[in-house]
This record gives C-alpha cells, structure tokens and sequence, in this order.
C-alpha cells in the first residue's frame, strides 16, 4: 500500500507540471529562447489572460465552415466612360485651351500651343483631332508624376478616354484629347517668356520663344489670352518633321502648316535660321508644288523668306499685362 499511494503521489505532482490542452500557451515578452523553462509554459494568472477550469469545461462552440471568399469583379475604370471627339471644331477647341490654361496657369506651369491649334491662331484653316501643347520638361520627371497628379486633383476637366489617351472634358462624357510635348524635344526650343518690367529678356540674352494670343471660349465670349509658340519656332519645327515624314498624307499636311507659318514669319520677321533650313524649305517646295498644296503666290512667298526679303509687318501688336503679345485679325 505504500508504495503504491507514493507512485499515486508521484503522477500527481507530474501532472500539476504539464501544461494542458485546453489552457493557452502564453510567452513572456523578456523571455528567450534559453530562459523558457516548464513554468513558462503553465498558464498565466493574471486577470487579462486567466482562463479558469470553468472556461474550458463550457459548451463546446459549433464549428464554423470554412468557406472561400467571394470572387468580386473588377471595378470599371473611370476612363471607360469618356469619349474622344473624333473631329473637334474650331470652339471646341478654344474652350478645352481656355480650361486647360486655367489648369496650369493656377499650378504655376509654364506651357505654350502648338499644333493644329497653333495653325488656326495663325490664320490656318484645316481640320485637327486634338489639342497639343509643349510643356516645361519637370511635369514629365518620375514617370510623370506632376502631370498624374494634375490629372487626379482636377477630375471634372481632364481625364482619359477609353483608349487611354489624355482628355480634356468639353461636356459630359466627351472631351478633346490632349497630347502633351516635352520642351527642348523633338526639334522645339525651351519655353522661355517675353519680356516684362521686372525681368526683362536683354538682360538674360535669351529672346522669347512664345507670345500671347487670343481666344474665345463660350465662357469668356470677349476674348481671353493663352500662350502661343512663335512661327518661327512651329516653321522649324514642321520642315523636320516634314524631313523625316514618310506617309504621303501627314507630309501634305506639314507642307500646308510651313506655308501657314511662313506667312506669319514674313509678317514678323524675326529669328528664322534660313542657313540651316533653306535646303528643307526647298525640298518641301517641290513636294508642295507636285502634290497641289502651294500655289504660284505661295511659291514666291517661300523664296521672298528664303532670300531674306523683309516685308511690311500685317496684324496689329497689342501691349498686355507682363510682357508684349501678338493679336491676329
């Protein structure tokens, strides 16, 4: 009998050192990997972390099925809704530029018009797809992250279309589609303003490479003005990629803006390079000539530039606010 009540004992006082099943394992937060010892493995006996015997003798729970989660379909992109006027007119296009002057000019960005835009401010007449604007180059750093983000704070204007492209919104679910154009790339200068009282542009030896120009959105029907690349600048710009076109339809194309721009730079006659494009000029000419574009009088205007012939100014120069601009009749 002794023995026996002494193994009894024995087992006892084993058990009482084993932690059970149903308690939880609780860690101490000093605790390491070598100072764990059979007491930190007992239950804890403080109030938040006590579970008594009672609690683990209760009812058991029913258990719970486990269950996959509900595959939800994707949510539709926003620019799923907009749609790309395929052949915006002539006011479209001045009120997407009037909102998208009101844009930058409030995020302090520095931007001129060039395009098909540029050729209708300068007395052109032929049909564009979408407004082009050259922009200063920091809004295309960090995989362009200014732009992104002026696109994501000004949701009601500009957006993207369903192909992805930008898009200034003209009315509900239409817009224009914008492209922006880096400065200093693909044969455009840097964007560098007129002259105005507290800075002015002799000091910096650097001339002005835009002016002002007017336009007259639905919203501001007596005019407002918008920054507008110089002709010299869109003439020379056009002859390379005239140079370096091969499709018969843009080349005609280009061909039609170099006689708009050469108009506008024998009214202003300023800063044409006629050494380093004069061969271009002649080779778009002949392209002209051949494919119906230019007429006898055009021809003659494209030689008058080319031989250095000055010619009376046309348009009338009107003195704004911050600097000298350019109003066409």
């Amino acid at each position: 009998m002794g023995n026996q009540e002494s193994r009894e004992t024995l087992l006892q006082q084993v058990n009482r050192r084993r932690p059970t099943l149903s308690a939880p394992v609780t860690h101490s937060p000093t605790a390491t990997p070598s100072s764990f010892t059979s007491s930190t493995y007992l239950p804890s006996t403080s109030r938040s972390n006590d579970v008594s015997p009672s609690n683990t003798t209760s009812a058991p729970q029913p258990s719970r099925r486990f269950t996959l989660p509900r595959k939800r379909s994707p949510a539709p992109k926003i620019y799923e809704t907009y749609h790309a006027i395929p052949t915006p007119t002539v006011q479209n296009l001045h009120n997407v530029a009037y909102a998208l002057h009101r844009i930058l000019s409030a995020a302090h960005y520095i931007y001129a018009i060039i395009g098909g835009l540029a050729t209708l401010l300068y007395n052109g007449n032929r049909p564009t797809y979408s407004l082009d604007v050259l922009i200063e180059p920091r809004l295309f750093m960090d995989n362009g992250f200014l732009l992104k983000d002026l696109f994501a704070r000004n949701p009601a204007y500009l957006n993207y279309s369903r192909e992805g492209h930008h898009l200034v919104v003209v009315h509900n679910n239409t817009g224009v589609v914008v492209r922006f154009v880096r400065a200093g790339k693909c044969g455009f200068p840097r964007l560098i303003p007129r002259h105005t009282t507290s800075a002015p542009w002799e000091k910096d030896k650097r001339p002005p490479t835009w002016q002002w120009a007017l336009i007259y959105p639905d919203k501001r029907p007596d005019g407002t003005r918008v920054p507008l690349l110089l002709p010299q600048y869109l003439l020379e710009q056009k002859l390379l990629a005239f140079e370096r076109e091969r499709m018969y339809e843009k080349r005609n194309r280009d061909v039609y803006d170099v006689n708009v721009f050469v108009y506008a730079v024998r009214a202003r006659w300023e800063g044409f390079s006629r050494e380093r494009f004069g061969g271009i000029m002649g080779r778009a000419e002949e392209f002209g000539v051949s494919s119906g574009v230019l007429r006898s009088e055009d021809v003659r205007a494209w030689r008058e530039l080319v031989s250095g012939k000055q010619l009376p100014r046309r348009g009338k120069e009107t003195n704004w606010e911050g600097g000298t601009g350019w109003a066409f009749d």
